[in-house]
């Protein structure tokens, strides 16, 4: 059983996730598959700006847009590992609203589930993520 500091945290962690998913459902993605972000008065992408080629987050933004919407498939060609994100964020929002009322010990999940070896998985599938958006960037 969670003791009240740590289901506060749970619960702060819940509610995170839900304002940065409520905000995506909210926002209309950008069409050109990147850019939503600037709608939230953030600035355009500087690495974009620079070299011309996506960064390794263009198109995080907008993919949560789609994926909070309910585009899966919209989502994930447009940046998978973000679309794979969002996802997680909700899971998240599951498990940490549900830790945070119950007092269930559901972080041992996570401490089991993120080892290094997965860690290492996650950083690739990034990476290769980041090159698939390069590859199909079109200016």
């Amino acid at each position: 059983m969670l003791a009240a500091p740590a289901r506060i945290l749970a619960g702060g962690i819940a509610l995170a996730c839900l304002a940065v998913l409520i905000t995506a459902y909210l926002l209309e993605p950008s069409a050109r598959g990147m850019g939503s972000h600037t709608r939230l008065g953030l600035p355009p992408c500087g690495w974009l700006a620079m070299f011309g080629k996506p960064c390794i987050t263009c198109g995080y933004t907008t993919t949560f847009a789609w994926t909070a919407k309910g585009a899966f498939v919209t989502a994930f060609k447009n940046q998978p590992a973000a679309m794979l994100l969002c996802v997680v964020t909700a899971m998240t929002a599951w498990l940490a609203g549900y830790a945070a009322v119950t007092g269930s010990r559901v972080d041992r999940i996570a401490v089991s589930i993120f080892k290094p070896a997965v860690l290492w998985g996650i950083a690739g599938v990034v990476l290769v993520s980041w090159g698939y958006r390069v590859f199909t960037f079109v200016q």
